[in-house]
């Protein structure tokens, strides 16, 4: 190296720069970690909404089928109380139709986290 590169390295000048250089490399630093614990919580937000909207939206399911099974069978096993049964079926359905309605699947995170 020269002595010109060395003296400016260990100069006030240089000194200043490194240290202004270090500074903002650790506001940079700090600024990046409070915005990946602000993602990560809403991406665990987001994980707790969708799973609870999954699991209900999957007990509507498993009640519509439930519902259907029972229709079928009655049609085939007593067709004189398939009327009465499609009405019963048709509320069961309705039911599992509002609890999706009252469980959306909720935004996704590129909406919701930015």
């Amino acid at each position: 190296m020269t002595t010109a590169v060395a003296r400016w390295l260990t100069s006030r000048p240089a000194d200043i720069a490194w240290r202004l250089m270090a500074a903002v490399a650790l506001l940079l630093s700090v600024m990046i970690g409070v915005r990946q614990v602000q993602m990560t919580s809403c991406q665990a937000r987001y994980n707790e909404s969708a799973n609870s909207s999954t699991r209900a939206r999957a007990e509507a399911a498993e009640a519509d089928r439930q519902a259907l099974d029972e229709l079928l069978r009655v049609v085939a096993d007593q067709p004189d109380a398939a009327l009465s049964e499609i009405r019963r079926y048709n509320m069961a359905r309705a039911q599992a139709d509002e609890q999706r309605r009252l469980n959306p699947v909720p935004p996704s995170p590129q909406e919701t986290c930015g």
